[in-house]
């Protein structure tokens, strides 16, 4: 599977999914060649499990900057500042929609 997904500017990338693990988990890889930030690899996990009558919601990101230790220490600063927000909205916005339709429930094991 590949999705094309877009920023607030309408910049876009291209995703393709590495692992797919129905109602449990979700891997992609970033096609970096048009990818609109300094970033010369970028993958991803999200994950779910059930947890003490609710969920835990994980997201694992491993990122490469480029331009080498110069690159990696800006996007370091960058990222401590700026990506713990931007992943807090992004579960505020799961957690919404999870509870706006109670149907979504995970899969069972059995």
């Amino acid at each position: 599977m590949a999705r094309r997904c877009y920023d607030n500017k309408g910049r876009g990338w291209n995703e393709t999914c590495v692992l797919w693990d129905e109602g449990r988990a979700y891997g992609f890889e970033v096609d970096t060649s048009d990818y609109p930030f300094p970033l010369r690899q970028v993958r991803g996990t999200w994950g779910v499990e059930p947890a003490d009558g609710g969920s835990v919601i994980t997201m694992r990101f491993d990122i490469t900057a480029k331009y080498g230790a110069p690159g990696r220490l800006v996007m370091g600063l960058v990222l401590r500042l700026m990506f713990s927000a931007l992943c807090e909205r992004l579960l505020d916005k799961w957690q919404a929609r999870i509870l706006a339709n109670p149907s979504l429930r995970l899969l069972d094991a059995a």
